[in-house]
């Protein structure tokens, strides 16, 4: 059986806000705030503001920004990582 633990560079992104996490996750997959966009539906404006903490994602992408990232939406929320 493989595990699904994410390795510990990673998993040390999951805390603080979310702004936060959508950065640094962004960041560490190698995407652009314009990549980031795309993937989750949302103008790059929309991702700069999250990152600039002048707004949060809706809910409504949080789906898509999670699976973008590489987490899931609890993860990216909560800033914990699920248990395996």
């Amino acid at each position: 059986m493989t595990s699904k633990r994410k390795p510990t560079s990673e998993r040390r992104l999951l805390t603080g806000p979310i702004h936060d996490r959508i950065e640094a996750l962004r960041k560490t997959k190698g995407l652009s705030q314009q990549e980031l966009a795309d993937l989750a539906g949302v103008d790059k404006t929309a991702v700069s503001a999250w990152e600039r903490r002048l707004s949060r994602p809706d809910i409504r992408h949080l789906p898509a920004v999670a699976k973008a990232l590489g987490v899931t939406v609890d993860e990216l929320i909560r800033g914990e990582e699920k248990a395996a």
